[in-house]
């Protein structure tokens, strides 16, 4: 066995560590744990806890339960500062760029038909529910 004399605890040149210190045997990963891994990694990310269906009836709710769920007027205005937007938006961490005005018109429609709302995209307006 080389080993370099000059040095306070000899090195084993063969091995490249010092034979004090035991050398951990671990394999390298395979590059399918390593995609896996990575796939699992992204999964996570791409699955939030709440979907954008799950954030407008969080919207519609505090429009409702909060603001009235009244129609724009310069009574309740719905932008603006002390708007109920921006009020909904500050509540719920929403970015002020988002324009969240199609979720209260949907509010307001399916109030004023008598129907639920469940948050979908849009609602037509002039389709009572049964």
């Amino acid at each position: 066995v080389e080993t370099v004399s000059d040095h306070p605890v000899p090195i084993d040149l063969t091995r490249n560590t010092c034979p004090s210190e035991p050398i951990a045997e671990t394999p390298a990963p395979s590059q399918e744990d390593i995609s896996r891994t990575i796939d699992e990694l992204l999964k996570e990310e791409a699955e939030p806890i709440f979907n954008l269906k799950d954030r407008r009836v969080a919207i519609g709710w505090i429009f409702e339960n909060v603001h009235g769920g009244l129609e724009d007027s310069p009574d309740k205005p719905w932008r603006g500062q002390g708007g109920v937007m921006p009020s909904i938006k500050k509540a719920l961490g929403i970015q002020r760029s988002v324009d969240i005005s199609k979720i209260l018109e949907d509010v307001v429609d399916c109030k004023r038909l008598g129907n639920q709302y469940t948050g979908e995209r849009r609602v037509d307006p002039n389709k009572v529910l049964g």
